[in-house]
């Protein structure tokens, strides 16, 4: 019987999805909303319905700091993923040691309660789900916040949420479940904007108790680990292509679902260096994902060179000049001027409420004047 030497098991353990020399320059969007979870979850509830909000599993993620997605850390992790990994984990080659990334790590990081995988569902019954969920009538949230419709997409939902944040408050529990519901689906299982949104996430959520018992911790970690091993397919062929097709093509650019940002504070804890260089811890929580705050872009040169600087061989240099933030950096700016406008169009009505109150009330002050100058006058006449 042959033996293989253990160094070569250890090398083939280590061996890299995509060799450092076939390295090539990326940029990322995160679909999830987290960077808005905090204001648009306190603005829209009032103290009591916040009370009852911090009570659900998901409670202290109006807690989270503003953290601003590095895409370039994720970059320089996927990057480094290995061939021989668990279907259900994500395994990286971190300057010849192997880093892993699992369930317990998401649980942990985000604080939310580790469950049981869903059981499997045969196509046939997926597809009979599907039309009694066609036939299903729309619940209170459905009814009250969309119309009655069932197809609601990620970027209907937000625009929902900044609706409901900025009208009058709604007494009751539906604010809670819609903002848990913007949670949930925006927050753990974000996808592109004009995707739709769980059907049987928008009925489900009017049954809150049974709402809040759903895996899904377990539903955002496992839509978070698949579709981060499928976002590199094809790839470095791909950019190569493209770039041979194209002189000035720079860099490849990606789209991320679900939590992204779990990995990125995984990273700060996991990797000092990482959180060393270009993480701000502000807390000591026991759930990490409220401990950490990030601004500022970072490129991947700057990145390489202070966590990777041991890395042999060294992976080429790319045109890395402003890679990596240009989508969120465009996307966050887009929406400070919305939110700029919204607050300026709220100022304009608070003042012309404010003069309209003047107004009325120097009308009166003007009459109980008339009034009283009356009064002074019949009383000098009867005198």
């Amino acid at each position: 019987m042959v033996r293989t030497p253990l160094a070569t098991v250890a090398e083939r353990a280590l061996e890299l999805q995509i060799p450092l020399s076939k390295h090539f320059p990326a940029q990322y969007s995160m679909c999830s909303d987290v960077k808005h979870v905090s204001k648009y979850v306190k603005d829209m509830l009032s103290k009591q319905q916040m009370a009852q909000f911090r009570k659900t599993p998901w409670g202290h993620f109006a807690d989270i700091p503003d953290i601003q997605f590095c895409a370039q850390i994720v970059h320089m992790l996927l990057l480094r993923m290995v061939k021989q990994q668990p279907k259900d984990e994500l395994w990286f080659n971190i300057v010849g040691k192997i880093e892993e990334f699992t369930y317990n790590d998401f649980c942990r990081i985000t604080g939310l309660p580790p469950a049981a995988p869903r059981p499997a569902v045969a196509e046939d019954t997926e597809k009979d789900d599907e039309d009694a969920e066609d036939e299903e009538e729309p619940g209170e949230i459905s009814k009250t916040y969309f119309g009655g419709s069932l197809d609601i997409t990620f970027q209907m939902m937000k625009d929902k949420v900044d609706e409901v944040r900025g009208g009058k408050k709604r007494k009751g529990d539906l604010p809670v479940k819609l903002a848990s519901l913007f949670v949930v689906e925006n927050v753990l299982l974000g996808k592109d904007r004009t995707t739709r949104i769980s059907r049987k996430s928008i009925q489900l959520v009017n049954d809150f108790e049974e709402f809040k018992k759903e895996p899904w911790s377990r539903d955002a970690y496992d839509l978070l680990v698949t579709h981060v091993k499928r976002l590199l397919d094809g790839h470095p062929m791909k950019f190569v292509d493209s770039k041979t097709n194209n002189p000035e093509y720079k860099n490849a650019k990606f789209s991320i679902y679900g939590f992204i940002l779990v990995l990125q504070v995984w990273a700060y804890e996991r990797i000092p260096k990482f959180g060393e260089h270009f993480g701000t811890r502000v807390g000591n929580d026991e759930v990490p994902i409220l401990n950490w705050t990030c601004h500022g872009k970072f490129r991947s040169s700057k990145i390489r060179k202070l966590v990777f600087a041991d890395e042999v061989p060294t992976p080429p240099n790319s045109d890395d000049e402003d890679e990596g933030e240009h989508d969120n950096i465009e996307l966050e700016t887009k929406e400070k001027v919305e939110e700029m406008c919204s607050n300026i169009d709220e100022i304009k009505i608070s003042v012309q409420r404010l003069e309209k109150k003047v107004d009325e009330e120097l009308g009166e002050l003007k009459n109980l004047l008339v009034k009283v100058i009356d009064t002074v006058n019949k009383a000098l006449q009867e005198k």
